[in-house]
């Protein structure tokens, strides 16, 4: 056993702490909004949530089709707690994602983003609650 087994150790766990690290902070920017790539973002009224107020978020992503569209909905403007709907549909430009997207309503029934053939709608019962 090398002499120095302790300093090795202690190195070896160094180096984990900040490989963890730097994975976390990478993981968390990810999911925090991208203003260059957003649509549209709204909150709802404190009222409609159970006192809390929600945000929709609206944007943009690369894609092998031209771009996907994708929501997150946010469950507190303090918190970091939101919901990935993941993809809502496709265009091949930015600009016509916004004509399509744009439009966030929050209502009694849930959340609708879009107008016409292209809307988007998840249901109040599907909306996680907030912690």
């Amino acid at each position: 056993m090398p002499k120095k087994w302790p300093e090795y150790l202690m190195i070896a766990v160094a180096c984990l702490f900040i490989g963890y690290g730097t994975g976390a902070v990478i993981t968390e920017r990810k999911r925090l909004i991208t203003f260059d790539k957003t649509i549209s973002l709204q909150w709802s009224g404190k009222e409609s949530y159970g006192g809390n107020p929600c945000g929709a978020h609206v944007y943009v992503v690369p894609h092998p089709k031209g771009y996907a569209v994708r929501a997150r909905i946010y469950k507190s403007r303090i918190l970091p707690i939101s919901q990935d709907c993941g993809d809502i549909g496709y265009t091949s430009t930015p600009e016509e994602a916004a004509e399509k997207w744009a439009i966030i309503r929050w209502e009694t029934d849930g959340l609708h983003i879009g107008t016409g053939t292209n809307a988007y709608f998840l249901p109040r019962a599907k909306i996680e609650p907030h912690p």
